[in-house]
């Protein structure tokens, strides 16, 4: 299944190696930032053959995004030029570049399909620090992707990634230790994960707490505390949660929560 490609403006410059943008560099930023990519296009081009990581992190990006060209439509041939930049660029420890080039062989786009290449990619810039590749890493250790299964390394990278605040790593990290998964089953740990992915405010980690208080499969079963987890999740447009408290409601098993909100 192929990646969404979503990159929020505001995260657009955290993706630079250098702190401070050159000139040219910024008139490229400004241009995409204002959906002006042929401009864009036009200011990193130059920079990019010069060896710019940066810009040829989103010389790549722009490829990916099938942005910049005549008919801004994306093919495969733009998947095959995202690669080649996004190369250049992590060869330079660009970590994003790296993040997104892992991407590209894990899923097969614009380069033939290879999971030791992408845990390659994954590690480097998981070392750099990017949660997002942390997380794909103890996935990839996890399931025995493009690598032998080694579930104490990926305990140890959910557990990185979970504390740059990527609450999917708490939530997998959880159901290892509740279900005994490759690890000693330890409901204590599976409860901390959880609640570590539920107060970084995670909507996701929130209803995962209603679950599992609502089914008692991982912990007894305590309505009061689904409900709790549940209108959590709610609040922040969870449709599983909304859906689950009208269930709850529908048959009477609720309690007097909304004072825990």
């Amino acid at each position: 299944m192929k990646p969404i490609i979503s990159i929020p403006f505001f995260l657009i410059l955290l993706f630079c190696a250098e702190p401070v943008l050159s000139a040219d560099l910024q008139k490229g930023v400004e241009a995409y930032r204002n959906n002006e990519y042929k401009l864009a296009k036009h200011e990193f081009e130059p920079l990019a053959n010069e060896g710019d990581a940066n810009a040829q992190f989103f010389m790549g990006l722009l490829a990916e995004l099938g942005r910049g060209g005549d008919n801004d439509l994306k093919s495969t041939q733009s998947d095959s030029d995202a690669v080649a930049w996004y190369t250049l660029a992590a060869k330079q420890q660009h970590a994003q570049a790296q993040l997104e080039l892992a991407k590209m062989y894990e899923y097969g786009l614009g380069i033939e399909q290879n999971d030791r290449i992408a845990l390659h990619w994954y590690d480097s810039a998981a070392h750099l620090g990017k949660a997002t590749a942390q997380y794909k890493l103890a996935m990839m250790y996890s399931l025995g992707q493009g690598t032998p299964k080694d579930i104490q390394m990926a305990i140890e990278w959910f557990e990185k990634a979970g504390y740059r605040n990527n609450s999917s790593a708490f939530v997998e990290l959880g159901y290892l230790y509740a279900l005994g998964t490759d690890v000693q089953e330890d409901e204590l740990a599976a409860l901390k994960a959880f609640r570590q992915a539920a107060a970084l405010k995670n909507a996701y980690g929130q209803f995962t707490m209603g679950r599992e208080f609502f089914s008692g499969t991982v912990f007894p079963n305590d309505n009061s505390q689904a409900l709790k987890w549940f209108n959590r999740a709610a609040q922040q447009g969870d449709l599983e949660a909304i859906r689950q408290l009208g269930f709850m409601y529908q048959h009477g098993l609720y309690v007097s929560a909304w004072s825990w909100c």
